[in-house]
């Protein structure tokens, strides 16, 4: 039982904080893209698509990481 108890604590904390900081770290990780593709007049630029493409992949990298 105490076993029980130390794991679900451990995972409330766990998603108590992932709840907090995961957020910021998004949108830190985000931050080289969205100012790559920042100001473009169309969706068509290659700086915005670069910026998408770089966001996207940061963006999984750091969910796959969290998995």
């Amino acid at each position: 039982m105490a076993t029980f108890l130390t794991v679900l604590i451990f995972v409330l904390l766990y998603a108590a904080i992932s709840r907090l900081i995961g957020p910021t770290i998004l949108n830190i990780v985000g931050l080289p893209g969205a100012l790559l593709g920042y100001k473009t007049l169309s969706v068509k630029e290659p700086r915005y698509v670069l910026g998408v493409i770089l966001s996207a992949i940061f963006h999984s990298y750091v969910y796959f990481a969290y998995m």
